[in-house]
């Protein structure tokens, strides 16, 4: 390595020390609160903010690649630095406005953000390949290291630049202010120090973009190490922007934001040790080791749910999941590609982000457990009752999708021939992936039995009766007006048939409840 691009290296670092912070600050839960409280959503509707960092970076990805190859590593990483520091300020300026369109501010200098981070990782993975190029896998390692420390020490920073507003509100403006500034003093400094691409082009040595497509071929090998980057994005971020809300809803826990210094720090020590073991194992072999593991850790943080197992939880999916598996597969396919290192990480980081995008998009409607068990089964609903015919349609009315929705989100499984959750297993082995609904939830309607002995001799079958139970709970006393024993196992009416509606509806139970029920109704209006 030629130590004058050793201060250059360190900045191109730094960008990612600030990025750390940048890319969890959304995930933490007294942040998702601040902002919650000042947009007036609820914690969870954060996540979505999150998922559109992953937006900006799909918008973005396909042109920052070709720009860092064409133009330089410095013009791709200044654009990322100047963009960060507008995500940055623009949150700080979205939690002022409050409900004044705060939330909408924050999804925009979110999408930003998102392409400030296409433009930093375009420019600065291969800068640093090139600038260590005897290590290019300990050069992008280095990256996640930066982000780990950030990550790690973010707790206390929290601490530090909390505040509260005259309003009452808590307030972390402070630090996104700050860390927007140093962005601009990054930008600046990339602008002045040397970096390997800009020499080589200087001195005519780099071959064309174009020239350089021309003469690249993908393998099989090649594609799936790209698609890498989807699915261990999918574990980390899931865990950064999840984890510590299904600690809190869970597992009990008050303030779960330790979590986050066991994950950085598993992180941390996971890069040094897969660092000194690459001298030895093959880069790809991480590639299906960590997955495992990370796989088995959120089963039993799952099945667990203890304080203990979510601090062991953290720890583990900091060193499978994000100590620096992107970055390895990131540098494994820059050395098969050299000449289009720029293009090559554009691809690895648009599958990564087509994971932010729609996993955390998918997370950001759901409840922090149907999150950690998203990809253990089905939930199923079988509504093919509930419509109305309209000509030859039939048409889902409000209150049908009502049902489904509440019954989806809140995960309600009363009645199982409507509604339940379905593991894997059971649609695997029982059924073969037969996805077809009546085999997990039977729903035919009961058929109508004739009650011999009543139609011979008078009465209604007590089973009929008491199959109204749900209403008897509710109007105890109204069972005994409208029935009474007429022999075992047979009721009579008490009253002619034609009084049956006057006498429920000046019954003072069923009044008193439809009272609450218009009063609900009025509220909700």
């Amino acid at each position: 390595m030629n130590k004058k691009y050793l201060p250059s290296a360190l900045i191109l670092y730094l960008n990612y020390f600030i990025h750390g912070v940048g890319c969890s600050i959304l995930g933490q839960a007294v942040i998702k609160e601040a902002l919650a409280a000042s947009w007036g959503v609820e914690a969870m509707a954060i996540t979505a903010i999150s998922a559109a960092l992953g937006l900006g970076r799909l918008i973005a990805l396909p042109f920052a690649g070709p720009l860092s190859d064409k133009l330089g590593r410095r013009i791709s990483t200044a654009i990322g630095s100047g963009s960060y520091a507008i995500y940055l300020i623009g949150l700080a300026l979205a939690f002022n406005a409050g409900t004044n369109g705060g939330y909408q501010i924050a999804y925009i200098c979110a999408i930003v953000g998102g392409i400030a981070n296409s433009f930093l990782d375009t420019g600065i993975y291969p800068a640093v390949g090139e600038i260590i190029y005897k290590a290019p896998g300990v050069a992008t390692m280095g990256i996640k290291f930066f982000i780990a420390i950030a990550q790690m020490i973010l707790p206390f920073v929290l601490g530090a630049t909390v505040a509260t507003t005259a309003a009452g509100l808590t307030s972390y403006n402070t630090l996104f202010f700050g860390c927007g500034i140093i962005y601009i003093v990054l930008l600046v400094l990339v602008m002045l120090f040397p970096l390997p691409d800009a020499d080589q082009k200087a001195a005519g040595e780099k071959e064309g973009l174009i020239a350089s497509l021309k003469h690249t071929h993908f393998s099989i090998e090649s594609v799936a190490m790209i698609l890498i980057g989807f699915t261990c994005t999918g574990t980390f971020q899931l865990w950064l922007n999840c984890a510590q809300n299904f600690a809190k809803e869970n597992v009990g826990w008050t303030d779960p934001s330790i979590m986050q210094t066991y994950y950085s720090a598993g992180t941390m020590l996971a890069l040094i040790v897969t660092a000194l073991l690459t001298r030895k194992i093959k880069d790809v072999r991480f590639i299906l080791i960590y997955p495992v593991i990370c796989l088995a850790t959120l089963v039993v943080v799952l099945v667990g749910k203890s304080q203990p197992l979510m601090i062991a939880g953290a720890f583990l999916i900091g060193w499978a999941g994000a100590g620096g598996l992107l970055q390895i597969a990131t540098s494994v396919c820059n050395m098969l590609f050299p000449k289009i290192k720029g293009t090559v990480t554009a691809l690895v980081m648009i599958a990564s982000s087509l994971c932010n995008y729609t996993i955390l998009t998918a997370a950001s409607k759901m409840q922090p457990s149907q999150v950690m068990v998203m990809n253990k089964g089905i939930f199923m609903i079988d509504a093919s009752h509930d419509f109305v015919k309209d000509g030859n349609k039939n048409r889902l009315r409000e209150r049908d999708i009502y049902k489904i929705v509440t019954t989806f989100n809140q995960q309600i499984t009363d009645d199982p021939k409507y509604a339940r959750f379905v593991p894997n297993d059971e649609i695997k082995k029982k059924n073969e992936y037969n996805l077809n609904i009546p085999r997990y939830l039977e729903s035919s309607t009961p058929e109508d039995l004739q009650d011999i002995d009543a139609h011979l001799h008078g009465g209604i079958p007590a089973a009929d009766v008491d199959s109204m139970e749900k209403y008897w709970v509710l109007f105890p006393s109204l069972k005994s007006k409208l029935f009474s024993q007429m022999r075992e196992g047979y009721y009579q009416l008490n009253i002619p048939k034609e009084d049956i509606r006057n006498v429920v509806y000046h019954d003072p139970e069923f009044s008193a409840y439809a009272e609450r029920i218009d009063n609900a109704f009025d509220a909700w209006m």
